[in-house]
C-alpha cells in the first residue's frame, strides 16, 4: 500500500491517504493533459503537484532521469512503469 500526503480540508495540515499503484499510474495518465501517450516535464510536474509533492518541478526533472530509458527528454507509455516504480520507491510511498 502507498500512501499519498495531502492537505486536510478542514485542518489544513497534512494527512496521510492510502493510494494503490494503479491509482497512481491513474494520475500519471490524467496527468498526459494532450493525450498523446507521451508524458513531458510539465505534465510530471502536474502530477507530482497532485500526488503532493513539495518541489513538483525537482521531482518530474528527477522521474525523467530515473525512468526516460532512451534519454529522449519524455516519457512514453513503455516507461511508464518505470516512472511509477520511481513514485514508488525514490519518492518515499510504502507498499
Amino acid at each position: 500500500m502507498a500512501f499519498l500526503v495531502c492537505k486536510s480540508a478542514t485542518r489544513g495540515e497534512a494527512i496521510r491517504v492510502n493510494i494503490k499503484e494503479q491509482q497512481i499510474r491513474k494520475i500519471f495518465e490524467e496527468a498526459d493533459r494532450d493525450g498523446d501517450g507521451i508524458l513531458r516535464k510539465e505534465d510530471l510536474q502536474f502530477a507530482f503537484h497532485q500526488l503532493g509533492a513539495h518541489l513538483p518541478a525537482w521531482r518530474a526533472l528527477r522521474g525523467l532521469h530515473h525512468a526516460d530509458i532512451n534519454k529522449d527528454g519524455v516519457i512514453s507509455k513503455e516507461e511508464v512503469a518505470n516512472l511509477i516504480n520511481y513514485a514508488l520507491l525514490k519518492y518515499g510511498y510504502k507498499v
